[in-house]
């Protein structure tokens, strides 16, 4: 339930991405250099996409205050947020799966 009220703001998607991501780099950090590389710069991408648009920003200028009055576009960033967080989900299930393989 509480993901599910994350999911409800821009903000709250992009925190469940954020958290997908630390996950998903503890485990890639096991398998091989070269993937923990490919997490990394993929997380580095987002946050500067998160701090460039102003995900976390306080108040006004959040980007859910500033998408407030068009509740269309609100729903396609959550969306594309909800498709990413799955994409980095099924990065760390393919990463615990080169896991238990290797071992």
């Amino acid at each position: 339930m509480a993901a599910e009220q994350e999911q409800a703001t821009i903000a709250g998607g992009a925190e469940l991405c954020l958290r997908s991501f630390q996950q998903c780099l503890q485990q890639s950090a096991s398998v091989h250099p070269r993937e923990l590389s490919l997490v990394e710069d993929q997380l580095a991408r987002f946050s500067i996409w998160t701090a460039s648009i102003g995900v976390f920003a306080p108040g006004r200028a959040s980007m859910d205050h500033r998408l407030r009055e068009v509740p269309d576009i609100q729903d396609v960033v959550r969306g594309l947020l909800d498709a990413l967080d799955d994409r980095i989900q099924n990065c760390r299930y393919t990463s615990i799966h080169s896991i238990l393989t290797i071992r």
